[in-house]
């Protein structure tokens, strides 16, 4: 007696696991950022001109600088484009309990405590320190929970 094609659709489906709520939530989270970089890189592209004007009179540069100073702000973000892409795939990629997206997040979370750590250096700010201990919790929960391990696990 041969399967029906609905039954192993219902079978397969059954195989598949839940995400974990933490997994859900920073999938929430990279969804959040993703649209934030993307608000935050169409500002710079679209104020650009205005931007690269007020940083060159606020540091007393020459005049001629305003094009190439423009010109940095459109590449940071485009640059910010590409960040949110990403983002938004690795959002998509944990809520469906991908793999790849698991290990870019824990890459992209030591990348960014890093960063962020080299960032206090220059400048002390509570709000760093809260991100830093964001991107360690996301790192290690992604990392080290067992429920976390059985849901990825293929």
């Amino acid at each position: 007696m041969p399967i029906k094609k609905q039954t192993l659709k219902y079978v397969k489906a059954e195989k598949r696991l839940e995400s974990p709520l933490g997994v859900k939530v920073i999938s929430i989270i990279y969804y959040i950022l993703a649209g934030l970089y993307i608000l935050f890189a169409l500002f710079l592209i679209i104020f650009s001109n205005r931007l690269a004007t007020s940083a060159v009179v606020s540091n007393a540069l020459d005049y001629s600088a305003i094009g190439t100073v423009a010109v940095v702000i459109i590449v940071f973000g485009i640059f910010l484009i590409g960040l949110a892409v990403l983002e938004f795939f690795v959002a998509r990629g944990l809520w469906r309990v991908k793999n790849w997206a698991r290990i870019l997040a824990i890459i992209l979370a030591i990348i960014g405590m890093v960063i962020l750590v080299f960032s206090i250096m220059t400048k002390f700010g509570y709000t760093k320190i809260v991100n830093i201990l964001i991107d360690l919790g996301i790192a290690v929960y992604l990392l080290f929970s067992r429920e976390v391990k059985k849901a990825f696990r293929k």
